[in-house]
């Protein structure tokens, strides 16, 4: 007990306080650790919205795949295209050379863009192809043939 009435006799001596400068260095350190702090929390809040974003565009792509692995043929596939929210582009037309059918898909985000493109050929295998674009950036890139 003596150690502590002797510790708030001292405090009771002291009655003069902080400088002013030791206030303005208190401020300044307390200023640049929250600016640190503020930029980390931005950086993680950005990669964490971009990981989402690439999730999202993970996600649709798989579906379309999965889709495309159960479609016998473009109009199914289209089907399940049109209803997880790709919208087709280009019309379905039969190229005279190899009588292969065509359809390109595109869903467009904010961050992200997804290009799918299907061929039903009549004598080959049916062919998958999917690319995913983040800004310019290449995310994903996925070519499946059926069969074989």
């Amino acid at each position: 007990m003596s150690f502590i009435k002797k510790l708030f006799n001292k405090a009771k001596k002291n009655k003069r306080g902080f400088t002013i400068v030791e206030a303005v260095v208190a401020m300044a350190v307390i200023a640049i650790v929250s600016a640190a702090a503020t930029s980390t929390v931005r950086r993680t809040l950005t990669t964490t919205g971009n990981d989402f974003e690439y999730d999202r565009a993970r996600v649709y792509t798989e579906n379309a795949l999965e889709a495309f692995k159960f479609s016998d043929n473009l109009e199914q596939f289209n089907m399940y295209a049109v209803r997880d929210g790709f919208s087709a582009d280009s019309p379905i037309r039969d190229d005279e050379n190899n009588l292969r059918t065509y359809c390109s898909y595109h869903n467009n985000n904010n961050s992200y863009s997804i290009t799918l493109s299907v061929s039903y050929p009549q004598n080959g295998r049916p062919h998958f192809s999917a690319t995913v674009y983040g800004g310019s950036k290449l995310l994903i890139q996925i070519n499946f043939d059926k069969g074989g």
